[in-house]
């Protein structure tokens, strides 16, 4: 193994390890390591990265959808039952914005339905449950250091099993990726970046765009399905020597939003927070019919609104009542050491402004459409 692979391996208790370019890479490859192609189904959790769908698609798959817990926003393992059928050959896990699914309840689920558990921890690595690391629960795991992650290294993945056969597998595929030349990967991050940002403006909070999303899952591969350079190598080692300070600082940035962020509109996530959780960002929930408009201002900037329901982007007729009626009202707040103390408290400052602004300038528009409708 390279040092990038020996140095994760031997932080998360993994025996196995093998990087490559992005998150993405690692979860197409971890699947196609299992066998999983052409005819088969695999389950995701509907709030999730764009980039999760994408891989099942790169892989042959199908991505099917299940619903979510209202108290974390991760996998809910009772909706699992209702999607898993004779076509389904494993269910990923993923840690949102790194609070730790209920991941042994999903590994029952998945041993006794004969299912792969592919574990997804590219939003919480250095996170623990019960004393043991995210990325050593499932059967193989992937996690990444691209933008935003606990360990933003500008990109990168690494694919973690205690499997040699999975290994050399994995190995295989890995070893037949291209290097993709630095100027191409920052044009297609470009386009990439324009089209989505068009769909939302064109479309705004409704998801019209089904037909499309899968042409843009195969335009876009380039973007995702390359190896890791020398240059991403050194700058995620730099990082990785420094992950518990980073840890430390995330879990601090963590409480200031949950002690400090108040407001009527405001309802944060029910879980509790704790000092061995890797915190990817702060999550709250928007309340009210005027959320969505409230959320504009955010679309980017540290303060960042992410994920519509992907069940709705990729199926016609999936119903998720707890996904449908969370996302498009998710804030998230950022919890990354790039910051001060002090550049969190003028975003909350700012944010507080923002929302009661708006809230204001909505209370005014109703109102004056309450006095056209009776003069006329």
């Amino acid at each position: 193994m390279t040092k990038l692979e020996t140095l994760v391996a031997n932080y998360i208790g993994s025996r196995y390890a093998i990087q490559v370019g992005t998150g993405t890479a690692a979860l197409t490859l971890a699947l196609k390591a299992l066998g999983i192609g052409k005819g088969h189904e695999v389950i995701v959790p509907s709030i999730v990265c764009y980039s999760v769908p994408f891989a099942v698609l790169y892989s042959g798959a199908e991505p099917i959808f299940c619903d979510v817990d209202p108290m974390t926003l991760n996998i809910d393992p009772e909706s699992l039952h209702s999607v898993i059928n004779n076509r389904t050959k494993a269910i990923i896990a993923v840690h949102l914005f790194g609070y730790p699914c209920n991941i042994k309840k999903i590994k029952e689920i998945a041993d006794s339905h004969q299912l792969y558990l592919i574990e997804d921890f590219a939003q919480g690595f250095g996170g623990r449950l019960d004393e043991k690391y995210l990325g050593s629960f499932g059967v193989i795991s992937i996690t990444s250091f691209g933008k935003d992650k606990i360990l933003d290294a500008g990109g990168g993945g690494i694919i973690l099993t205690n499997e040699p056969d999975l290994s050399r597998q994995v190995k295989k595929y890995a070893d037949i990726l291209p290097f993709v030349p630095n100027k191409k990967i920052q044009l297609y991050r470009r386009f990439y970046t324009a089209i989505f940002g068009l769909l939302k403006v064109i479309d705004g909070d409704q998801v019209k765009w089904r037909k499309l999303a899968r042409k843009i899952a195969n335009i876009f591969q380039p973007l995702f399905l390359y190896r890791l350079s020398a240059f991403q190598e050194e700058r995620i080692i730099a990082q990785l020597s420094a992950i518990e300070d980073v840890l430390t600082k995330r879990y601090s940035y963590a409480k200031f939003w949950k002690e400090t962020l108040q407001h009527p509109m405001l309802t944060h996530l029910g879980y509790e927070l704790k000092s061995d959780i890797a915190y990817m960002k702060y999550t709250c929930i928007l309340n009210g019919l005027l959320s969505t408009d409230l959320l504009k201002p955010w679309d980017r900037g540290p303060i960042t609104t992410l994920y519509p329901p992907m069940h709705l982007v990729f199926s016609k007729s999936t119903k998720l009542p707890i996904a449908e009626s969370v996302a498009g009202r998710l804030i998230n707040f950022p919890t990354s050491p790039v910051y001060s103390l002090a550049d969190l408290k003028a975003l909350k400052q700012r944010f507080i402004y923002m929302l009661n602004k708006a809230i204001s300038q909505k209370f005014r528009s109703y109102k004056n459409a309450k006095y056209a409708e009776r003069d006329r």
